[in-house]
């Protein structure tokens, strides 16, 4: 473990502990699910997870507790692209744009959260907007965060592109 956390600052270091959380709030009410029987082994539904206990409680909780984690997390990256931002004398609209990116992210955070809460087989029109404010907040997290780091690292324009592409791509019919 001393090899994974030697050069890492304590935020990559939470981020690892939400990835890890959220992985295993996937996975464990997965294998539970199928054993039990509650669940199709091949390609389940990921709203279908939280259907039936103990899955349902571990996937909601664990899910939930991840969401929460990720608070302080966009908060510290808020931080520290402000420094950058303001050290390398950017545009006053990209610090606008870095609060837009953080509160966004919170959006985004609380509709995560409510959409792991909000069970899809009791609440199907509540679980999906929230789901697709959820996943549409994300995609544009990800847009203006790449913009915004671009005035720093001078990032390549085409990470911007590709990631609409893929994003096109995953829903395209």
């Amino acid at each position: 473990m001393k090899l994974i956390y030697r050069n890492q600052s304590q935020g990559q270091k939470v981020l690892n502990v939400m990835l890890l959380i959220a992985f295993l709030a996937l996975v464990i009410p997965y294998i539970i699910g199928v054993s039990n029987g509650h669940h199709t082994p091949w390609l389940p539904m990921i709203s279908e997870l939280d259907k039936a206990t103990p899955e349902g409680t571990l996937w909601s909780a664990g899910l939930s507790l991840a969401g929460l984690i990720s608070i302080p997390i966009w908060i510290k990256l808020y931080n520290k692209w402000d420094g950058q931002l303001r050290s390398s004398k950017a545009d006053r609209k990209w610090l606008w744009f870095n609060m837009v990116f953080v509160i966004m992210a919170q959006f985004a955070t609380v509709s995560f959260i409510w959409t792991v809460n909000l069970p899809y087989h009791e609440y199907s029109v509540p679980h999906g907007v929230t789901a697709a404010l959820y996943f549409y907040l994300t995609l544009l997290l990800g847009t203006v965060a790449i913009l915004v780091v671009r005035q720093i690292d001078n990032y390549p324009k085409d990470v911007i592109k590709m990631r609409w592409f893929f994003w096109d791509f995953r829903f395209a019919p």
